[in-house]
């Protein structure tokens, strides 16, 4: 997923920045950027602090969803002050999937 991420954002904008849900995620990322040659279109990968179960939990309830949402919304910031597109996983907006982030110029 997170290579079909990274090129499916490079489609999507010039320059991008990834955000994951969890640290632990953020090596394997980098090391993807790396191995597709993407050095040069990606500015960043940055994470929030989610496990399953608060993931779990953003898809029942909007309070736990509101919460993931700002906390992403803080790892975009500087991604979107750069003026780079970001990929974030969509748990905070109810589906799995990967997307660009609305949050991007």
């Amino acid at each position: 997923m997170g290579e079909a991420a990274l090129l499916y954002g490079c489609m999507m904008g010039r320059r991008i920045g990834l955000v994951t849900i969890n640290p632990v995620f953020v090596p394997i990322h980098e090391a993807q950027v790396v191995a597709h040659g993407l050095r040069e279109r990606v500015v960043g990968v940055r994470s929030i602090e989610a496990d399953v179960e608060r993931l779990m939990r953003a898809f029942e309830d909007a309070e736990a969803r509101e919460e993931i949402r700002r906390e992403f919304e803080a790892q975009v910031a500087p991604f979107v002050a750069a003026g780079t597109d970001v990929i974030t996983p969509r748990a905070a907006c109810r589906c799995c999937c990967f997307r660009v982030c609305s949050l991007s110029p």
